[in-house]
C-alpha cells in the first residue's frame, strides 16, 4: 500500500537474513539483481534490468558469503549521476546469507526514468554495481546471472583422468573404482541440472542445487575414508580424491556458503 509522503522520493531499506555457517575471509556479493519482491523462500521474483516508472517499489537482493563481524556494507543507488540514496547496512553477524533493500516511489509520482544504479562497496572497496533502467520500453528477458561451471567441469574431468588411468593399471579394488565412477556420474548429472538453472536465470533452482551437491560430496568422502580404512588403493590416489573432494568443498563455499 502506499504512503502519503512529503517529499518527492523517499527511500526505505527492507531487511531479510538467513544466517548460516562461519567464515573469516573479506566479504564476497555473490549475487545481485533488482527485482519486484521476494518469494516465501527470501527469493527475487521478477528480477530484470528494465522496469515500468509507474512500479511502487522496486528490490535489491543479494546474496553474500564471508562477512566478518560488524561488517558495513554501504548502498549508493544513482539515477543518472544523481546519488538518491546512500546509506549503510549493518550484516552484523551474519557469515553469510541474503539481504534485500527496496527503493519506493513517493505517492502519486512515478519513478523518473532513465539509467539506474547501485554501487555496493564495504571501506571505499567498491564489490559490485547493479545496473538497471525505469522506463516505457518493453521489459526484457531476466538477466543471466552469474555461475562457474569451468570449475567443477575442470574437477570432474580431473576426476575421470585419474579414475581412469588407476582402473587400467588395476591400482585400485575394482569395487572402489566402481563406487568412484558412480559418483563422476552424480557430479555429471549435478553439472547439467546447474547449468541448465543458470541458463533459464532460476534462482530458486540454483540454491537447491547446493543440497543435491552436498549429497554427492557426502557419499564421495563416505567411499574416500572406506578406501582408507580398508587400503582400497594406492595412496597417491586416495589422496589425489582427497584434494579433489577438498576443491569441490571450496566450490561450495564460494558458491552458496559454507554448509551450516
Amino acid at each position: 500500500m502506499r504512503r502519503n509522503l512529503i517529499t518527492s522520493m523517499i527511500v526505505y531499506v527492507l531487511a531479510l537474513i538467513m544466517v548460516t555457517g562461519i567464515c573469516n575471509a573479506s566479504t564476497t556479493i555473490t549475487e545481485a539483481v533488482i527485482c519486484l519482491g521476494v518469494d516465501e523462500d527470501g527469493l527475487p521474483v521478477g528480477a530484470n534490468t528494465v522496469f515500468s516508472p509507474d512500479e511502487e517499489i522496486l528490490y535489491l537482493w543479494f546474496s553474500f558469503v564471508d562477512a566478518t563481524p560488524d561488517t558495513v556494507l554501504l548502498l549508493k543507488w544513482y539515477q543518472g549521476d544523481n546519488i538518491i540514496l546512500q546509506n549503510t547496512i549493518e550484516l552484523n553477524d551474519a557469515e553469510s546469507g541474503t539481504y534485500t533493500a527496496g527503493i519506493y516511489s513517493s505517492y502519486g509520482k512515478p519513478f523518473k526514468e532513465g539509467d539506474w544504479r547501485v554501487e555496493m562497496s564495504i571501506e571505499d572497496e567498491l564489490l559490485k554495481v547493479v545496473n538497471f533502467r525505469i522506463g516505457s520500453a518493453e521489459v526484457t528477458e531476466p538477466p543471466k546471472f552469474e555461475c562457474d561451471l569451468k570449475t567443477i567441469e575442470g574437477l570432474v574431468e580431473k576426476m575421470k583422468t585419474s579414475v581412469q588411468k588407476t582402473k587400467e593399471a588395476e591400482e585400485a579394488h575394482p569395487g572402489f573404482i566402481e563406487y568412484l565412477e558412480d559418483i563422476i556420474t552424480d557430479l555429471d548429472t549435478f553439472i547439467a541440472q546447474l547449468s541448465d538453472h543458470c541458463e533459464t536465470s532460476d534462482m530458486t533452482g540454483f540454491q537447491n542445487d547446493v543440497a543435491d551437491l552436498d549429497s554427492v560430496m557426502d557419499k564421495f568422502e563416505a567411499g574416500v575414508t572406506r578406501a582408507k580404512e580398508k587400503g582400497s588403493a594406492e595412496g597417491e590416489f586416495i589422496e589425489e580424491m582427497d584434494n579433489i573432494l577438498a576443491e569441490l568443498k571450496e566450490y561450495r563455499t564460494t558458491w552458496w556458503g559454507p554448509r551450516g
